[in-house]
């Protein structure tokens, strides 16, 4: 179906997509159940690529209506599992379907691109306290420029490490320009810190 006609089936065929929706959520619980009585599920992830630079593929109404009783179901039984860490992996300015998602019960976001734009980790925590838990929010091209610009991203992040919640990962793929002596000096540095 592809991409594009699948978010033109959000407003067009809208039962059908909750139908859609409905099936691969019913999916995932069997899985789930197949596995949750033989080892316990620290922590739930999806993978939704629905956002891109300017912002959702569909209408965040229609994903409330039609994607978040999916999401709802899935969290639902990981909970009946005792996991209450649901994530989901979404790109792209992603600001319009966080209240949606948390209303589905997914509570971790990653990677919260700083990208091109320019998310923003820390004014996602104050609009959604620490029922949001985020990973990344470290832009990536800090890594890429050196250990002054990594020391500046750290200390820029360090407001929300302290407060918990927040794991500072780049915010995608590491540049494939990104000396390795970066990366070892990022992690060096994270792992020196203790709040």
């Amino acid at each position: 179906m592809g991409v594009e006609n699948m978010a033109v089936a959000s407003m067009i065929f809208p039962d059908f997509f909750a139908h859609t929706v409905d099936v691969i959520s019913d999916l995932v619980c069997w899985a789930i159940d197949q596995v949750a009585p033989k080892v316990k599920i620290d922590f739930g992830w999806s993978w939704e690529d629905i956002c891109f630079r300017t912002g959702p593929l569909i209408q965040p109404d229609a994903f409330a209506k039609l994607c978040v009783p999916g999401y709802r179901k899935i969290s639902d039984k990981l909970r009946s599992y005792g996991c209450d860490l649901y994530a989901v992996d979404c790109d792209g300015l992603i600001d319009h379907l966080v209240p949606h998602w948390l209303d589905g019960g997914v509570n971790v976001m990653f990677p919260v691109e700083i990208g091109a734009w320019n998310a923003d980790p820390m004014a996602l925590r104050k609009r959604y306290g620490k029922e949001l838990r985020i990973f990344g929010g470290v832009d990536k091209l800090a890594l890429e420029r050196g250990p002054a610009a990594i020391d500046a991203e750290i200390t820029r992040r360090m407001p929300l490490m302290a407060a918990g919640g927040f794991v500072p990962l780049p915010d995608h793929l590491i540049t494939p320009d990104t000396p390795l002596q970066n990366v070892r000096y990022y992690l060096e540095r994270i792992r020196g810190l203790r709040f």
